[in-house]
């Protein structure tokens, strides 16, 4: 009994959960992504370039942990269809894209 009261302790403590982080690779995967760049000072998005067309799109990423299951949930926010994708300094209100050499303001 004392056995599996210290294992519900180190199993509840911010050590354990943390150790559980789902990694960028394991996202990837799930989404059929080739890279993935997370945007700096925002929650869950992130640029990702995909296997399949080779082309950038932002998507909003939610990945967690339930019950020892990874938990994958991925929105499109902007399409995979661009060459490269960048930012203004405060990603407001605009970005840049490029799309068969030409820069176009999204």
């Amino acid at each position: 009994m004392r056995n599996i009261f210290c294992l519900l302790i180190v199993l509840s403590s911010p050590f354990y959960l943390e150790a559980q982080n789902i990694t960028d690779k394991q996202i990837l995967k799930h989404i059929k992504g080739k890279e993935i760049e997370w945007i700096s000072g925002e929650n869950n998005l992130a640029k990702v370039k995909m296997k399949s067309t080779k082309k950038w799109g932002i998507y909003n990423i939610n990945a967690y942990y339930d019950l020892d299951e990874a938990v994958i949930d991925f929105d499109e926010v902007v399409a995979p269809k661009f060459d490269s994708i960048g930012w203004f300094k405060n990603m407001e209100p605009f970005t840049i894209v490029k799309i068969k050499k030409n820069t176009v303001f999204l």
